[in-house]
């Protein structure tokens, strides 16, 4: 199957040559040809279906998967919907989903559950071996202030992650990605914002479509751009083999020079296993006063996709990610068009 763009038409970038869309007419035939789509393609986007592909990145360490759904509804009610992050949690796939409040308090996190398994794995880790994503300081503090040997070692263990993350998060507000610090759970350490900006830079049209918000994003908490609001929220999720506990800012920027388009990032800011950095871009493109092409791309960096075993299991997770994506795209279509 051909891909919607090519590795230096990014899908940010390509999806915002708003002029190039209004100069073609419907948006229909915009799609078609400038993103080279299929006869089948087109036609899953017109039937409502989604459609989702592997972005080829030359870091085998990176998964890119992008993908576009056509929704019957407003941008409005997409933002407006997307926000509602709580209303994700299904019990299956997103065990728990909770919005900090604004400014985040210790309270946004009192009924977060932990994985049994991470918390007993939390005695023992040591800088380049350990089962969870953290830095070599936070291993130690695990060791020297939890007393494992009592009966509520695990209420304790909770109760220092609830502490650790409202930390984490008021550094990041407060000093940016480059507070996010870097893992140790490996033997070679793994730099957030590093990572976070590589990522980043896999949409290279961001920048020249969108250099305000491009900005906003590597050089946070830079003073964001008009018509820009976040908030942020955690969540424990399951698309692995363990739960995982994450947690994200979301910027929502409405361009001033098209009000009828809107660009979300879902950064991810930690997560316990997996995910070394992450990234989720969405781009509501209007097609007419009832529908939208919602366009999204997904990029993060994981560790273990190198190396003659990594390739094996790079295709796995890739497989994975598109699969979903697309699932994602159609939960994002029924949430949007049903008015949840």
């Amino acid at each position: 199957m051909r891909a919607l763009f090519d590795v230096a038409l990014r899908i940010i970038g390509l999806a915002f040559a708003c002029k190039l869309l209004i100069a073609a007419g419907p948006a229909t035939d915009f799609v078609r040809h400038r993103l080279q789509l299929s006869d089948g393609d087109v036609l899953r986007l017109e039937q409502g279906l989604p459609v989702s592909y592997e972005l080829r990145t030359p870091d085998k360490a990176e998964v890119l998967v992008y993908g576009a759904v056509r929704i019957r509804s407003t941008c409005e009610a997409f933002v407006s919907s997307y926000a509602d992050v709580e209303k994700l949690a299904d019990g299956k796939s997103y065990l728990q989903v909770r919005k900090f409040s604004s400014p985040p308090q210790a309270p946004d996190l009192a009924d977060l559950v932990l994985d049994r398994e991470d918390l007993r794995e939390l005695r023992d880790c040591r800088p380049g071996d350990c089962e969870i994503q953290m830095p070599a300081s936070l291993m130690e503090q695990f060791r020297k202030d939890v007393n494992w040997d009592s009966d509520d070692a695990e209420v304790q263990a909770k109760g220092l992650v609830a502490q650790i993350s409202m930390n984490a998060l008021a550094a990041y507000r407060k000093g940016g990605n480059q507070a996010l610090g870097e893992y140790n759970d490996k033997a070679h350490p793994a730099r957030i914002a590093e990572s976070l900006r590589a990522v980043i830079g896999r949409a290279r049209d961001l920048p020249v479509y969108f250099p305000e918000f491009y900005r906003y994003l590597v050089d946070f908490p830079a003073a964001p751009p008009p018509h820009t609001r976040d908030f942020y929220y955690w969540e424990n999720v399951k698309f692995g083999l363990k739960p995982t506990f994450r947690i994200n800012h979301v910027s929502i920027y409405q361009p001033s020079a098209n009000p009828g388009h809107w660009l979300i990032a879902n950064k991810q800011l930690y997560a316990s296993h997996y995910f070394q950095a992450a990234i989720d871009l969405s781009l509501c493109v209007r097609d007419d006063a009832r529908s939208f092409y919602l366009l999204t791309l997904k990029g993060s960096r994981q560790d273990g996709l190198t190396g003659p075993r990594g390739g094996l299991l790079r295709r796995v997770v890739t497989a994975r990610a598109r699969e979903g994506l697309t699932m994602a795209l159609q939960r994002l279509k029924e949430r949007s068009e049903s008015g949840q």
